[in-house]
């Protein structure tokens, strides 16, 4: 396959910073920043970003956090295991020797783990824009997260 020129000269990038780069992209194309339009001290936790021809707010959530290191996670991945287990107890990962695979139930289970940390960042993106909607009269369901 031929190269293509100038494609890989330097070698990939570091990765952006992205809220510093979402807030470049949205001064650009004439949306405001939430936190420059409005004066300290805030009484609700507001959105990010503002586009006020178009009714717009925006929340920008950066999800960092590694769900599956923590504890309770940790527990109820365990339990699903167990729950695979008790029905194939014959059952093993490809690594060590086995089929590796998995009932149909499983992968929707496996989601699941994942749903109540990432529930929580939602309802508070909800909450945010809702609140900053109210402050700035959007009547319409114009919020992107």
């Amino acid at each position: 396959m031929p190269a293509i020129p100038g494609f890989w000269d330097v070698g990939p990038h570091e990765p952006l910073p992205i809220e510093e780069t979402w807030r470049r992209f949205v001064r650009h194309i004439d949306g405001q920043i939430v936190e420059d339009i409005l004066p300290e001290p805030r009484n609700f936790e507001n959105a990010d970003f503002l586009f006020r021809a178009a009714e717009v707010v925006v929340e920008l959530k950066e999800v960092e956090t590694e769900f599956s290191s923590s504890p309770g996670f940790h527990a109820r991945f365990d339990a699903l295991m167990s729950r695979l287990m008790a029905e194939d107890p014959n059952w093993r990962p490809v690594l060590l020797g086995g089929a590796g695979t998995y009932p149909n139930w499983f992968y929707p289970e496996y989601v699941r783990l994942f749903r109540p940390p990432i529930a929580r960042i939602l309802r508070k993106a909800n909450r945010q824009l809702r609140d900053t909607k109210e402050h700035f009269g959007i009547g319409r369901p114009s919020g992107v997260l």
